[in-house]
């Protein structure tokens, strides 16, 4: 618990700790974890802004799973409360084997086909519980990237929760001042504004 200006009935710790989108968050790094064991994976958070030594830091253990949250841009038709895609990106990163071995694995471990179609078919449809389901929206390799080293192969996914509020039940239960979604306001002279 932090200590804050403002009481918990105002500012829920629940909704400080990202509420909707730190459920989001945590429901795809949990199916990542179960998709590529994390006996073999890395398994890391890519920060906010990863700057190029975060990202040799992140890339010193091979083969990686990062996730990042990406943004929430709002739907087309907001009304009274906010609701937005949800977008995670997902690195899936491995040292670079020669020729095919590079897309179809080398018997060990999957190739970038390999990452990629495990990644899809695990997180595509995935639900998460009381916000909706997965999508993955963007599946690439990618090219030149200075935070790459030269023997180092990468898919990336966007994954995209449509339609993701803060407005859940257990939320607004805990928010006194923010019991309705809209108010009608009358002034001292009877007039509406």
């Amino acid at each position: 618990m932090v200590n804050r200006v403002f009481s918990d009935n105002q500012y829920p710790d629940m909704l400080i700790a990202g509420g909707s989108l730190a459920v989001a968050f945590g429901t795809i790094r949990k199916r990542l974890e179960e998709l590529f064991d994390p006996a073999v994976y890395e398994h890391a958070v890519i920060p906010p802004r990863a700057t190029l030594a975060d990202w040799k830091e992140l890339t010193r253990r091979m083969p990686m799973v990062g996730l990042g949250f990406m943004g929430c841009p709002p739907a087309q038709r907001v009304g009274a409360n906010f609701r937005g895609d949800a977008q995670f990106y997902l690195v899936l990163l491995t040292r670079q084997q020669p020729g095919l071995e590079a897309y179809f694995g080398d018997g060990t471990l999957p190739g970038i086909l390999g990452l990629s179609a495990v990644a899809a078919l695990g997180l595509h449809g995935m639900k998460v519980k009381g916000l909706g389901t997965c999508e993955v929206r963007q599946l690439t390799t990618t090219g030149e990237q200075e935070w790459l080293e030269d023997n180092v192969a990468s898919v990336q996914l966007q994954v995209t929760i449509p339609g993701l509020s803060f407005d859940t039940p257990e939320y607004l239960a805990q928010l006194d001042t923010l019991k309705t979604l809209s108010q009608t306001y009358v002034d001292s002279t009877g007039e509406t504004p």
